[in-house]
């Protein structure tokens, strides 16, 4: 009986909570989202956060970060709780859940989500504005040691990570402009930097940073190469088995940096918003955060292939805050 009970008032309280409109709905919960729940919910609104499958994003998963302005250094999930507190205690709410669906082509706008502990249980909000903030999924080899050494050693930004290996030994895989470009930034960090290209030659048209790169002496490429395993003690990891034309070896190392590229999570937007080229959501020029739909705005790595740093999340976030607070003043001012 008293099952049944519950039940009933699951359903009840479920009922109640599809019907209510919210004013604006925050649809991630890296630092992007939450930095814009801070400034709505401090303007006096509710901003609701829909956390997703990774609540914090990729930053909760970085070992340790030292470039957040106050913060010396910091592990990435200590930075994303005090942020989440943070938001928190301004009157943001969080849920554990993930965005099935949404639908940008009436208003209030729908957006269904589903539960990321029970994906068959599913939710669907009426908002008035959205916020964007759904991030990337960084591209992986897809080898032994990856999923347990990610964060311990494997990254793919060097830029947030590289100072971790001052005077250290790191590998690079990939063979694109991109990984050229990281490989420049580290040799002037790492002790040494191994390359592991799959091809037999760069895929850049960069020649000129190709050129001031294999000139380095603390650089060394290994064309025709791919990591099979990364090995570690658990903690960190300590080498890589690559195989190199043909024949498997051991590369000793402290850190492995993967630039073989990411997907930004726009799958769902593909016939709501306008996306570019790459499938990043694309901005309306002079028009900061703003969507090809009024009142939908982008943050963080969802918009940006080029940077994707926390900090510059962060001021995404704010800017589209602002950008929804005035949307929603104007929308209140015209009833």
């Amino acid at each position: 009986m008293l099952r049944i009970f519950c039940i009933i008032l699951t359903f009840f309280s479920f009922a109640a909570h599809t019907a209510e409109k919210q004013d604006v709905l925050i649809l991630g919960g890296g630092v992007g989202g939450v930095s814009a729940a801070i400034y709505l919910a401090r303007a006096g609104y509710k901003p609701i956060v829909i956390e997703g499958k990774n609540p914090g994003g990729l930053i909760s998963q970085s070992h340790l970060v030292q470039n957040w302005p106050g913060e010396k250094e910091i592990a990435g999930y200590d930075l994303f709780i005090k942020l989440k507190e943070q938001a928190e205690a301004c009157g943001a709410v969080f849920y554990s859940e993930s965005v099935k669906s949404v639908d940008f082509s009436k208003r209030p706008f729908q957006i269904v989500t589903t539960s990321t502990s029970k994906e068959d249980t599913e939710k669907k909000y009426l908002a008035s504005s959205c916020i964007i903030a759904m991030g990337t999924t960084p591209n992986f080899l897809n080898v032994e040691g990856e999923k347990t050494y990610w964060g311990k050693g494997i990254t793919n930004c060097a830029v947030c990570d590289g100072p971790l290996y001052i005077g250290k030994t790191v590998g690079i895989v990939g063979g694109s402009d991109s990984a050229l470009t990281e490989a420049e930034y580290l040799s002037k960090l790492a002790k040494k930097v191994y390359i592991f290209v799959r091809k037999d030659k760069f895929r850049t048209v960069e020649k000129e940073r190709e050129s001031s790169v294999l000139a380095k002496d603390n650089v060394e490429v290994l064309f025709n190469t791919e990591v099979k395993k990364i090995v570690g003690d658990d903690a960190r990891v300590q080498k890589v088995v690559v195989q190199d034309h043909g024949a498997l070896k051991e590369v000793q190392l402290d850190g492995l940096f993967l630039s073989i590229g990411s997907k930004p999570n726009t799958k769902i937007f593909q016939n709501q918003l306008k996306l570019d080229e790459k499938g990043y959501i694309a901005l309306k020029p002079q028009e900061y955060q703003q969507t090809s739909v009024e009142g939908v705005y982008a943050v963080g790595d969802i918009v940006d292939p080029v940077f994707k740093q926390a900090i510059t999340a962060a001021g995404d976030g704010a800017r589209a805050a602002l950008e929804a607070k005035e949307f929603l003043a104007e929308k209140n001012r015209q009833l």
